[in-house]
């Protein structure tokens, strides 16, 4: 469809509470805007995740930059869309569960 489109900024959702601060996190760095999360659950296998987009490959580099501290929880899974609907740069973050409280600690910690 070729319809006009318009840029809106979402600023509240309803997040898992046990992810809330690695979504906050996420979506204060520039050019980077999360789309949907979950906290995990043991008993059915669900690994916490992260889904967001960055803005364009400097946005997605420059928050690689930040994110150094942070890895040794996580896997970064990168898939570039270039048609004309997804113009952007998908990314998702798998978090360990076992170190998903440490990394909260250490967000918190740094200030963010």
């Amino acid at each position: 469809m070729d319809h006009e489109t318009e840029t809106i900024i979402i600023k509240e959702a309803e997040v898992d509470k046990g992810i809330a601060c690695l979504v906050k996190f996420l979506n204060e760095q520039p050019g980077i805007q999360t789309r949907f999360s979950c906290q995990g659950d043991d008993a059915k296998g669900i690994i916490p995740y992260v889904n967001f987009i960055a803005e364009n490959p400097n946005s997605l580099a420059e928050f690689l930059k930040t994110w150094k501290d942070y890895r040794f929880a996580t896997s970064i899974y990168i898939e570039h869309y270039a048609d004309d609907f997804n113009p952007f740069l998908l990314n998702v973050i798998l978090v360990n569960e076992s170190h998903l409280k440490q990394l909260q600690r250490m967000i918190e910690e740094d200030g963010n």
